[in-house]
């Protein structure tokens, strides 16, 4: 006979009843797990309708690590500080504009989370380090312009100090940004890449590295553009200091302005600049009553190191007392191969270089009055006009000098296969053109 339930003792009905809320139970935690599991999409617009957010910091404290965070269109005044592994993207950098209202950084990245921020534009912010964006995590940013941000010491579009992680900045623009120092980027103690990208037009007001200035971290900069910059010290458009590597690839840094050394790039404290395919150009070191303006283009200063392969020194200026107007060097010789150095200025005899360059053969020097060369002058070439054309946009992603009809650095760079290693030329010149296949030219454009 089939048992009836309803006739059993009451005991009996409670263990089910807690059966039963324990499975259910289970089964909501379960179900917790699953969610919890997978990243969120959070939204946000101006008027927090639809289910979105109307602020980009509400987004921030209801997501959970790994979510991305979509923000509409709009103008949205706030001071966003970020403490979790979010992605925060905007409907592009004409669309999407956050705004600090000059009341401290836009963005604040908290130490210990990874952080991505696409497709927006960060401006007006207003704080002691980091006016735009003030990082001690990991930081990606690309397709952000950061703009009219100030800060009162560091970093005035952006600063980043985080042992270990990268900040990354692609195909992102850092424009009319202020601060004391490193008035564009400024990196204290990260390693720092730049692609596709531009700091333009940034201002250091009390002293060095008007657009980037590298306290710490080691740069790469590749495809990429720093100019424009001032700097109140030396190191106009790049500051590198405090024993680090900075290495520009296909890139320029042009019609930078120091008020002292380095008009263009100033390289100290045992550090090293490595300059690839690229152009230091129409650059400007001013004398002062302290500073005698040396190196228009590059200053190298002592214990420091450099190096140049491919690369168009040109039209740069030292400042009345300055020498050096393309490159002043006063630490270890700089290594030279397949570069050209020519139509600089300076008011003294060493237009185009002041100090000892280390020959690794290929190279044109228009004045070598004030270099000291040495060790392989195997194809060098000394006195003529390299016949260039004016800094312009020549195809690929930056601007370079191209080489003029007849100019004496075309088919004169080393013979070896491009790309072979060593000293031979780089297998494409700054453009991404391939590099000649019976004889590469000297400097970063190839001709034709």
């Amino acid at each position: 006979m089939q048992a009836n339930l309803s006739s059993q003792s009451p005991l009996l009905s409670v263990r089910l009843g807690l059966l039963l809320a324990a499975v259910v139970l289970g089964l909501g935690l379960a179900a917790g797990v699953v969610a919890n599991a997978h990243a969120n999409t959070l939204c946000v617009n101006p008027g927090g309708t639809g289910g979105c957010y109307s602020k980009i910091q509400l987004a921030v404290n209801a997501a959970s690590p790994g979510d991305t965070i979509i923000v509409a269109a709009g103008t949205y005044t706030e001071n966003v500080t970020i403490g979790i592994s979010v992605t925060v993207n905007g409907a592009g950098s004409g669309l999407t504009f956050v705004d600090g209202n000059n009341a401290g950084s836009v963005f604040t990245i908290n130490p210990g989370v990874t952080v991505t921020i696409t497709n927006m534009t960060i401006r007006d912010g207003y704080a002691a380090q980091g006016g735009g964006v003030y990082c001690l995590g990991k930081l990606t940013l690309t397709s952000v312009n950061i703009i009219n941000n100030t800060a009162v010491y560091d970093g005035g579009g952006v600063y980043e100090r985080t042992l270990g992680p990268v900040m990354s900045l692609n195909s992102s623009t850092g424009y009319n940004n202020t601060a004391g120092l490193g008035g564009g980027v400024y990196d204290y103690s990260s390693p720092f890449s730049m692609l596709n990208s531009t700091v333009g037009n940034n201002k250091a007001i009390t002293g060095g590295g008007g657009g980037v200035l590298i306290a710490g971290g080691y740069v790469t900069v590749t495809n990429s553009t720093i100019s424009g910059n001032t700097a109140q010290a030396s190191g106009g458009g790049v500051y590198n200091g405090n024993n680090r590597t900075f290495t520009a690839l296909n890139s320029t840094i042009s019609f930078n302005v120091a008020q002292g050394n380095g008009g263009g790039v100033y390289n100290t404290t045992s550090s090293t600049f490595i300059t690839l395919d690229s152009t230091i150009s129409g650059n400007t070191a001013v004398s002062t009553t302290a500073v005698s303006g040396d190196g228009g283009g590059l200053y190298n200063d002592t214990y420091a190191t450099m190096s140049f392969n491919n690369v168009t020194v040109a039209n740069n200026h030292a400042g009345a007392a300055g020498q050096g107007g393309g490159v002043f060097n006063a630490g270890i010789p700089i290594t030279t191969s397949n570069t050209i150095i020519g139509t600089n200025t300076a008011p003294t005899g060493s237009m185009d270089c002041s100090g000892p360059l280390n020959s690794q053969g290929y190279n044109l020097i228009q004045i070598p009055t004030g270099c000291v060369i040495t060790g392989n002058l195997i194809g060098n070439i000394l006195g003529p006009n390299p016949m260039l054309g004016p800094l312009a946009n020549n195809g690929g992603p930056t601007w370079t000098q191209a080489l003029l009809g007849g100019s004496p650095a075309i088919n004169a760079g080393n013979p070896a296969p491009p790309g072979s290693g060593g000293f031979a030329c780089l297998p494409t010149d700054q453009r991404g053109h391939a590099r000649g296949a019976t004889r590469c030219d000297m400097g970063a454009y190839e001709y034709p």
